[in-house]
Formats: C-alpha cells, structure tokens, sequence
C-alpha cells in the first residue's frame, strides 16, 4: 500500500490576501508580474529546482499523470469521493479511473 502522507495547512497572511486583490482587480488570474516570485517561493518552500505552474488544478493533474502514468489504459485509483476535476484529467491522459473507499480521517485512499 501506499505510504500516509498527513494533509498540510499553508499559513494565510495578509500580503497574500493583498496579492489577490490586486491580481483580480489588475485582470492577473493566470498571467503576470508575480510568476516568477511565485515559482522561486514554490521552489524554496518545497526544496526543489524548478516548480511548474499552471492555471488550474485540472491542467497541473493532467500534466503529472502524463508524466507519470505508465501509458496508455493504465488504471489509477482515487477516492470515490475525489475532485471531478481528477476523475477528468484521469480520462483525460488516457488512462481508467477505479474507485475505493476513502478514509474519513485522513481523505486518502482506505487499507482495507
């Protein structure tokens, strides 16, 4: 099975909140100023070299099973309670969605 891997909380300041005001109002929702910012406090955060951002979760889901997926009609297991957007992006990178049950206290995939 596979290893748990407790949820994480990512603190909220309010630069931050400051951020997405000011990209709403300046038309910045998947472009702009900030990128760059963005992908350098990604990289320190999660000690990696590069960090690749997308503009929704669909598009960052599709481009890891494409990634890592083993080919064409490989079947990935998710939660039966997932995202539609993972159930999607499954289908979508040519692969079969199964579903298990999902375990309450940590919303991943049960043992049993």
């Amino acid at each position: 099975m596979s290893d748990f891997v407790p949820r994480i909380r990512i603190p909220l300041f309010e630069a931050q909140l400051e951020n997405v005001t000011t990209a709403i109002r300046d038309g910045y929702l998947s472009q702009g100023p900030h990128l760059e910012q963005l992908s350098a406090s990604l990289c320190s955060m999660f000690d990696m070299q590069y960090a690749v951002l997308t503009s929704n979760g669909f598009a960052a889901l599709f481009a890891i099973l494409k990634s890592y997926s083993s080919g064409e009609n490989a079947v990935l297991t998710a939660p039966a309670s997932t995202c539609f957007a993972f159930v999607n992006a499954i289908k979508a990178a040519g692969c079969k969605p199964t579903f298990v049950d999902m375990d309450v206290a940590s919303a991943s995939i049960t043992e049993d």
